[in-house]
């Protein structure tokens, strides 16, 4: 099993809008072949900057079978006009520089 995983911090007025965009998003991964696509509402995490009182602290993961499947499967989105329209969308919604990512392979 390969992972990607963000954490996004989303000011409270922008998580509706947030949650539509993670959405679509989701549906389009797995119609390109993720195994599972899912957005979680995140209430604790330790090790990033304190939150502001007008913030709520979102994690995506997305499941792949293994790395070779997830670079497929990112090959054909990066491709898909689709997704560049909601990531550019995205963009108003969150600061790239606090966004946090990883990508991490199951050995146990």
């Amino acid at each position: 099993m390969y992972v990607l995983i963000h954490i996004y911090r989303i000011k409270k007025q922008n998580i509706s809008s947030f949650l539509r965009v993670q959405q679509a998003m989701s549906h389009m991964m797995k119609q390109h072949g993720a195994v599972d696509d899912a957005t979680y509402r995140t209430n604790e995490c330790s090790g990033i900057e304190p939150l502001t009182a007008g913030e709520r602290i979102y994690t995506r993961i997305s499941r792949f079978q293994h790395r070779e499947h997830y670079e497929q499967v990112m090959n054909k989105v990066e491709k898909d006009r689709r997704m560049t329209v909601l990531m550019e969308e995205m963009e108003r919604y969150i600061k790239l520089e606090q966004l946090v990512k990883s990508c991490s392979q199951r050995i146990v």
